[in-house]
């Protein structure tokens, strides 16, 4: 009877655990599949981002510091770690419908960091690129036009959570993009990449600096062709 009690208890605390762990990365996984693959702007972004990366893969993890790191600031919704895409834990509560507007997010970004070769030249840190980054995950969350609700958005059911600490609020920008994308997202966008990105240039400060090098310059002509053409 005490052997039967036992084994109850293990297996019902094991149940709990579970419950309260599921594995984090099916979450992902779901969201990739059956969000981000069902719409014509995240199968683009997918192939993109395997021609870049052609060991790409997603996990969860803290974007800052030790990647198993928990609790995790919350500085940073996501990062690329090799051929890694790094998702903050705190994002893993989130819909799934708002968790594939940030993995779009990420994704983009690693493919600009390798079209426009980020890491060979760090100094091209520029508005644009966000403004980019960001149209893209636009563009996709139009498409995938979930029925909006306040639920749905990560950033209005907290006023302390990763989403509000980062000025992550889709419903927020996408009625900016709805006002105007030329003017209020883009300054939406880029007044955010100065708060929590810490990017203070725009193409401009490069191409007309002496103080950037000609394939700096020529980097951020590239940006600037790209994103005269995004609209």
């Amino acid at each position: 009877m005490k052997t039967l009690l036992m084994i109850t208890l293990l297996t019902l605390t094991s149940f709990n655990i579970s419950a309260r762990n599921p594995n984090p990365r099916h979450k992902l996984t779901i969201t990739m599949n059956n969000y981000i693959l069902q719409q014509k702007i995240g199968q683009e972004v997918e192939r993109a981002v395997n021609k870049f990366y052609p060991f790409f893969n997603y996990v969860i993890g803290c974007p800052t510091g030790n990647i198993n790191q928990y609790p995790c600031p919350h500085d940073k919704a996501f990062k690329r770690l090799e051929n890694l895409l790094v998702i903050h834990p705190d994002l893993h509560s989130a819909s799934n419908e708002y968790l594939s507007w940030i993995m779009v997010q990420g994704m983009a970004s690693m493919v600009m960091h390798k079209r426009y070769q980020l890491d060979k030249y760090p100094r091209v840190r520029v508005v644009e690129v966000e403004q980019l980054i960001m149209l893209t995950a636009q563009r996709f969350w139009n498409e995938l036009n979930p029925p909006m609700s306040r639920g749905l958005d990560l950033y209005r059911t907290s006023r302390d959570n990763i989403a509000f600490n980062l000025d992550l609020s889709v419903l927020a920008f996408t009625r900016a993009y709805n006002q105007n994308p030329k003017v209020n997202f883009f300054n939406k966008v880029a007044l955010r990449a100065t708060r929590y990105e810490g990017i203070y240039l725009s193409v401009s400060d490069i191409i007309d600096n002496d103080q950037f090098t000609e394939k700096e310059k020529e980097v951020a002509r590239d940006i600037l062709v790209d994103f005269e053409n995004a609209l």
